[in-house]
């Protein structure tokens, strides 16, 4: 299998967000048939959206028949199988944000009062 890079797209801003720079030019792409597989070191590196946007992105993949890559597997959302999958790991992936989130809050109230901000 050979496959040829169309394109990088990066974001520094939150994967809970859908209007994104690189997000939506990689959209764009798909959309125009110019993407077959958008390949990421990890789904959630793609998305952390919540339940009603991360709908909206799989039906973009679905409907323009793109695949999602991460190393070791390619995941088909066309599959209701891969596509179960994918959901536990954008749950999961939300789970992780809100997690982290909640530790940050913890963590800069704790630094408050131990007068250290």
């Amino acid at each position: 299998m050979s496959w040829e890079i169309v394109d990088v797209y990066k974001d520094a801003d939150s994967g809970t967000k859908l209007d994104k720079d690189g997000l939506e030019a990689m959209l764009d792409a798909i959309e125009e048939g110019l993407v077959d597989i958008v390949l990421c070191i990890e789904q959630d590196r793609l998305s952390r959206l919540d339940t009603v946007k991360w709908e909206y992105l799989k039906s973009v993949l679905r409907d323009n028949d793109v695949k999602i890559a991460e190393p070791g597997s390619i995941v088909d959302l066309t599959n209701i199988d891969d596509e179960f999958v994918s959901d536990i790991k954008n749950l999961v992936a939300q789970r992780s944000r809100k997690d982290m989130l909640r530790k940050m809050v913890h963590g800069t109230k704790q630094r408050t009062r131990e007068g250290k901000v």
